[in-house]
């Protein structure tokens, strides 16, 4: 019953994962820029879990904001009590450069053209990219729609984009990285995966709903020159479980470094706790 106890638990306590990643080729102007990423909300009608990441947005500052789909759930409220619950969460914080929020495949194309209309800073990046400030070399991001049903189109999105460019993309899932890598990106954030939502001692993930290997289903991992970053989540599907996955926004700081690595390290919200 305990460990029974312990996993329901879980699933309903944020954290926060901070990462700093270090580039050798990235724009001095960029050291120190700060990133917030989270996916994967996957609203129902009850969401005080929800609520607590409202509460970290609104004590945090960033330079970017990164959503990775699946605000909505198949299971979810009403389209309108939906809008409510994401309009606030983005409401919540003004990152300097705006939020940014890419389609998932739980999410509808409707509820995403209503939730950032009116709402100057909050972009729907679907296939396509912005550049980011005027530092030389430029710096850009692309956003792609979900590549898990494959509709996105990473070569329309990158078409614009210099070759000297430091490239970041923001996809729902890390079935993009083969791509991405074939075309010079330097960073990918992504989620879908739940970090496999269950992950049992010395197996790890037990399920991602994705084609690529399970080492991209959580964390960073690298193909190639290319980093991808997965967070494993806000929300739930199926089964209100998780384990040794618990739900997570991630900081993610880029530092101008003399090699590519990355510094991690986790800590509760505290006090902010319930279950999307």
């Amino acid at each position: 019953m305990s460990y029974l106890m312990r996993v329901l638990g879980e699933a309903g306590r944020l954290k926060e994962r901070r990462v700093v990643l270090r580039f050798p080729v990235l724009p001095s102007e960029f050291d120190g820029f700060r990133i917030c990423l989270f996916s994967d909300l996957h609203l129902k009608k009850h969401a005080p879990l929800f609520d607590a990441l409202r509460a970290y947005l609104k004590d945090n500052t960033f330079d970017l904001g990164c959503c990775a789909g699946d605000i909505q759930d198949r299971s979810g409220p009403k389209m309108e009590t939906s809008l409510a619950l994401a309009r606030g969460l983005f409401d919540a914080t003004r990152p300097r450069f705006g939020w940014y929020i890419v389609r998932g495949n739980n999410d509808r194309r409707r509820f995403l053209r209503r939730l950032v209309a009116g709402r100057p800073g909050v972009t729907v990046l679907d296939n396509r990219s912005v550049r980011l400030g005027r530092s030389s070399p430029p710096v850009y991001l692309a956003g792609v729609d979900d590549p898990h049903h494959l509709w996105h189109d990473l070569d329309a999105a990158l078409a614009d984009v210099p070759d000297d460019a430091f490239k970041i993309l923001l996809a729902h899932s890390p079935e993009i990285v083969h791509d991405a890598a074939r075309l010079g990106v330097r960073l990918v954030l992504c989620g879908h995966t739940h970090g496999g939502q269950i992950r049992l001692p010395g197996v790890g993930a037990m399920f991602t709903e994705s084609r690529v290997s399970r080492k991209h289903s959580w964390g960073l991992s690298r193909k190639r020159g290319t980093l991808l970053f997965t967070t494993c989540g806000v929300g739930w599907t199926m089964i209100p479980l998780r384990l040794k996955c618990p739900p997570e926004v991630v900081s993610i700081t880029l530092r101008r470094g003399d090699a590519p690595h990355v510094d991690s390290s986790v800590q509760s919200c505290a006090g902010r706790q319930g279950m999307i």
